[in-house]
């Protein structure tokens, strides 16, 4: 049986794993109600999508206080919790307080496909973010971070093998 390699991806490189060479920058995408509408639901998923991972990590008491003190959150906010459970219920409703969601500096119009989509999110972890216009009927990639080169910034790790 062959072993497993982990590698570390560029966003550069998510991108052309899953864009090609297929996408240009379209900033003016704020000025459109309709999608600026669906990127905020998207976003709203994202962070809901983010927060739930973070609760189903925890496992045992010190998970549940790793993530507080990551998090700055005061040890009031589970005091009258019982069990893990309700614990994790608690820490899920601040997150949603605490929690901002991202916010995007650039807009990219791709011919990506589903397919391409879903393999980011399955291969890649969601390393990149896209939004359906239904308008243009295309993906839009919106980029999360600005000032820093894509090959700089930590895309995904996966294991291949």
């Amino acid at each position: 049986m062959e072993a497993k390699v982990t590698r570390e991806l560029s966003y550069l490189d998510c991108v052309k794993r899953v864009c090609g060479d297929k996408y240009i920058l379209c900033n003016n995408l704020e000025k459109d109600e309709s999608f600026m509408s669906d990127l905020c639901v998207a976003l709203e998923e994202r962070k809901d999508f983010e927060i739930s991972q973070m609760i189903e990590g925890i496992e045992v008491l010190e998970d549940a206080e790793k993530l507080m003190q990551e998090y700055c959150i005061e040890d009031d906010v589970v005091e009258d919790c019982e069990t893990l459970d309700d614990i994790k219920e608690a820490l899920s409703k601040e997150l949603q307080e605490v929690l901002d969601h991202e916010d995007i500096y650039q807009y990219y119009l791709t011919a990506c496909t589903g397919f391409d989509v879903e393999y980011n999110e399955k291969q890649l972890n969601n390393a990149l973010f896209f939004v359906y216009n239904e308008k243009l009927d295309l993906y839009v990639l919106c980029v999360t971070h600005c000032g820093t080169p894509w090959n700089s910034v930590h895309g995904a790790t996966i294991k291949e093998g």
